[in-house]
């Protein structure tokens, strides 16, 4: 009796099963396999598949057809006895095909091109574009996902316009003022208003500081707008805006909205948490103001500060009330 071992018939199997994987060439060895065996007896089997090689490989045609790599399998033989002994031979070789991919990197700006005076930048996911020194040029602010942030004093030349267009967001680093040489055009809507707010301001914008909220907003955290002698009143208009946390008060006292012998329009606009008034202007300011809401201000009123009234003057605003913080002196004639 033989004891356990490989017949020549297994033999010649298993160095078939071995092989023929690996001969298919360029032919799926599933689809080959299938077509090759199915209803024939194991010998025809064998001489069916001997049969159908190829003469030489077939070859891809087409770029970036899926390649082809060989990893071994486990393999087990099948003695005369019915029992399982360990094959000498190598692992039989499977096919498994992978396609190839090709990956192009490309890199864009989010926020376009940066000005001159500006700096893009990105800090604990929200995008910003920072703004110091003076604007030479037209420009304009949008709502266009990055936030805009006053990180030194800027101003706008005199003969230049700056326009914030409805929806964006601005935000103003501590104690920085925005100041108006040449015009100011705020243009919010009533769905979609401008924001002009504290750097510690994360309910509009995100959290721009990147601080994770450990800073909150408060009264005064930065100066103001101010329209400064010269500026171009019948241009200047801030409309559907919301401005808050600004009016420094430790020193001089400002409002959050400032003017200097100017007087721009202002009107549908919510001023809030000022630190000292939310408009405040020099006797020769003689603002138009309509329709706008002023909520817990130092003082929620238009406040004047003191001198001497050399000119003709009418205060014909009733939006809201005069404040006046120093003496008037009218002047003789």
């Amino acid at each position: 009796m033989r004891g356990p071992g490989i017949s020549h018939w297994g033999f010649l199997g298993i160095c078939v099963v071995v092989a023929a994987p690996l001969l298919v060439g360029g032919r799926t060895p599933a689809d080959q396999w299938r077509r090759t065996v199915e209803g024939k007896s194991a010998v025809e089997r064998i001489v069916n598949i001997w049969a159908s090689m190829p003469d030489e490989p077939l070859a891809w045609d087409k770029i970036d057809a899926p390649t082809a790599t060989a990893t071994p399998e486990p393999a087990s033989v099948e003695t005369d006895s019915g029992g399982v002994g360990a094959a000498t031979q190598e692992p039989a070789a499977t096919l498994a095909l992978t396609p190839t991919v090709t990956l192009e990197a490309t890199s864009t700006s989010p926020t376009g091109p940066v000005e001159e005076g500006t700096q893009a930048s990105e800090e604990a996911g929200t995008l910003r574009t920072d703004h110091c020194g003076t604007i030479s040029s037209d420009e304009m602010w949008s709502s266009d996902g990055s936030v805009h942030v006053i990180t030194c004093n800027v101003t706008v030349a005199s003969g230049v316009t700056l326009s914030i267009t409805e929806g964006a967001v601005v935000k103003v680093e501590a104690a920085k003022t925005l100041f108006v040489a040449g015009s100011l055009r705020v243009l919010g809507t009533n769905l979609s208003p401008v924001y002009i707010t504290s750097i510690r301001d994360d309910s509009v914008g995100g959290d721009t500081n990147g601080d994770g909220g450990a800073t909150t907003p408060a009264p005064g955290n930065w100066t103001r707008i101010e329209f400064m002698p010269g500026s171009d009143d019948s241009a200047s208009l801030i409309d559907h805006a919301v401005i808050r946390y600004g009016g420094y008060q430790y020193g001089p006292n400002y409002g959050a909205i400032t003017l200097d012998d100017a007087s721009p329009t202002v009107q549908n606009t919510e001023i809030r948490e000022s630190g000292y008034c939310a408009l405040a202007g020099d006797l020769h300011s003689f603002p138009t103001l309509i329709g706008n809401t002023l909520v817990n201000n130092g003082a929620n009123g238009l406040c004047l500060f003191g001198g001497t009234l050399d000119i003709d003057a009418t205060w014909d605003v009733t939006d809201t009330s005069y404040y006046l913080r120093d003496s008037v002196t009218l002047a003789v004639g």
